[in-house]
C-alpha cells in the first residue's frame, strides 16, 4: 500500500492493458493486479464511467456513490491515451517537466 505524502507533489500514472492494471508513482510501478471484468458493466457491456479523484461504487439503488474513497488533494494535467503506456513511457513523462 503507497501512502501519499502530505504536501507534496506525486505523479501518478495507471496503465490498463487487457486484463491488467499497473499503478505507477513517480515513475516507478508499484503495483500490478488483474482487472478482468472491472471496467465493464455485466448487464449492458458497456464500458464503465471513467471517475477521476473517487471511486464510484454501485449502490443497491443502482445509483453511483461518490462520497467514499474521494481525494483531498488537487489534480492537474490529467491525459488519456490511445494505447497502453511502456514504463518508459511513463518514466520519460515524469521525467518531463511539463
Amino acid at each position: 500500500m503507497f501512502i501519499f505524502p502530505q504536501e507534496t507533489w506525486v505523479h501518478v500514472v495507471s496503465v490498463q492493458e487487457g486484463d491488467i492494471t499497473r499503478l505507477y508513482f513517480n515513475g516507478t510501478q508499484v503495483q500490478e493486479i488483474t482487472t478482468k471484468g472491472c471496467y465493464s458493466y455485466p448487464k449492458t457491456g458497456h464500458f464503465s464511467p471513467l471517475y477521476i479523484g473517487s471511486l464510484a461504487s454501485g449502490a443497491a439503488d443502482g445509483k453511483d456513490n461518490f462520497s467514499a474513497y474521494g481525494t483531498d488533494g488537487k489534480i492537474d494535467e490529467v491525459y488519456i491515451f490511445k494505447r497502453a503506456l511502456t514504463a518508459a513511457d511513463v518514466k520519460a513523462l515524469y521525467a518531463s517537466p511539463n
